[in-house]
Parts: C-alpha cells; structure tokens; sequence
C-alpha cells in the first residue's frame, strides 16, 4: 500500500514538472523569435526555481537575459536579474544576490514600483542574512514606500513582517 501512495504522490507532484519543462525545452526549440524564447526561458526558470533545480534557474534566467537586452526592455531584464538574486539566495549565495539586486535597481523603470518594491525587499533580506539589521531595516523601508505607491498589498505585508524579525 505504501509502495502505490508513494506512486501516487510522485505521479502527482513529481511527474508533471518533468513534463512541464520537456515541453517548454522542445517548444524553445522551436521558438521563431525571441519574445517567444524569453517567455520560455523565464517560465523554464520559475519551474527550475519551484523545483529546487536554482542553478539550471539561473541558468535560464540569464539566457533570456541575453535576449532580453537586444529588445530594450528594461523592467523584464530588472525581473529576470531579480528572479537570479532570488535563486541565489535560495542557495545562500549572498553576495551574487546581492549583485543581481543591485543589476536591477540601476536598470530598472521609475514606473515599476511593485517591482522595485519587490527588489528592495530581497536586498532587505540579504542584509538580514548577513545580521547587518540597521540596513536590511533601511531596505525593507525603501521597499515598504514603493509597494504603498504601487498599491502591492502582499510586499506590503511582506515588509512589516520582515520589519518586525529585524
């Protein structure tokens, strides 16, 4: 019985993730232009980062990266060095999240302020991380003023409650 429950969960939540990205491989294959492979690329990424797989995330995040740029669109390159700072993180690697944070405040929009919010956020977290309190303190306060502006209720909430561990 234990043998078909285990079966059962690993069909469940295993099994679909590997499809999932089988898929999106072959479909980035046959990607005709690169919007179409950066949308991949990034989905590939957030499944690898669900997956625990941070490296392959990173991996594919700064693939896309490098499409990103010949588009000219600096809010999604800003969200795709923020999912590599995240990926880092997960791993504790602390100073390339930190870099990737800091890649995308310099390139990021004066109009994405859930995003900036967002980024803030982590830098907050890796200043934590790091036991350096009146920092991740200032960040998490940087980060608090942009989610207000940008109505982002969840990094507001996100915000008091790191606050209030530091």
């Amino acid at each position: 019985m234990k043998k078909k429950l285990l079966l059962f969960i690993f069909l469940l939540f295993g099994y679909p993730s590997f499809s999932q990205t089988d898929s999106l491989i072959k479909q980035l294959a046959l990607a005709k232009n690169n919007s179409q492979k950066i949308n991949i690329l990034t989905d590939l990424g957030m499944i690898y980062t669900h997956d625990g797989k941070f490296e392959k995330a990173i991996e594919s995040f700064k693939k896309a990266v490098v499409l990103v740029k010949k588009q000219g669109t600096p809010a999604v390159e800003a969200s795709l060095y923020n999912e590599i700072g995240n990926a880092e993180a997960d791993m504790g690697n602390n100073s390339p999240a930190f870099n990737a944070y800091q890649k995308a405040l310099k390139i990021i929009p004066d109009t994405a302020l859930s995003l900036k919010a967002k980024i803030y956020k982590n830098i907050g977290a890796v200043f934590l991380s790091w036991k350096n309190l009146n920092r991740a303190l200032y960040y998490y306060q940087r980060s608090l003023s942009f989610a207000k502006l940008a109505h982002d209720h969840k990094t507001v909430a996100d915000c008091y409650n790191n606050m209030g561990t530091v």
